[in-house]
């Protein structure tokens, strides 16, 4: 198991003064590591080693700590793992999925002093006016599903650190890409 490669990340905005959008996508913690580094991500690779379950289909259940109960100072120490790692001076948001990442995503946002947006997976009746959306196909679900976000909330001059949960196969961080270069 290659826990380096599970946590979902990815930034886009504007690029410098030239305005045109640029995307970076980085699904993989950094292989350079600090003492202080190695043991954030060795906190994490012992908690999904003694607590993950893999279940049919190659998904990692890690509800005991991020999917259904949270612990927040692993979540604390992952966010202070990502600001040392991102710049995040510039970002003005972070932008998860529905709704396995809002946890990480929420901390990240509070640790990096900006809001935090999620995509719904299904129109509600508290969302008005226009909305971004992006067809997805959900590894776990096993079912396609439309990502939403209100365009009040993301709009062009966004400069976004997408956070994510797990990444299977990829297709939900596709489609936070997605919503974020309309």
């Amino acid at each position: 198991l290659e826990i380096s490669a599970i946590l979902g990340i990815a930034i886009w905005g504007k690029n410098g003064d030239n305005g045109t959008k640029s995307t970076a996508v980085f699904p993989r913690i950094p292989r350079h590591r600090t003492k202080e580094r190695m043991i954030t991500m060795q906190e994490l690779q012992e908690r999904i080693r003694r607590e993950g379950k893999v279940l049919p289909g190659n998904i990692i259940k890690v509800d005991g700590f991020l999917n259904h109960r949270v612990d927040t100072q692993l979540m604390e120490h992952i966010a202070e793992e990502f600001k040392k790692y991102f710049d995040t001076s510039d970002i003005t948001m972070v932008l998860t999925a529905e709704a396995s990442g809002i946890a990480l995503a929420t901390v990240c946002a509070q640790a990096f002093g900006v809001p935090m947006v999620f995509a719904k997976k299904a129109k509600s009746d508290n969302i008005e006016g226009g909305l971004y959306q992006s067809e997805i196909f959900s590894y776990t679900y096993k079912k396609k599903m439309t990502l939403i976000v209100s365009k009040e909330w993301l709009g062009p001059e966004d400069k976004v650190l997408i956070i994510d949960d797990f990444m299977a196969q990829g297709k939900a961080m596709q489609g936070l890409l997605d919503l974020g270069q309309r």
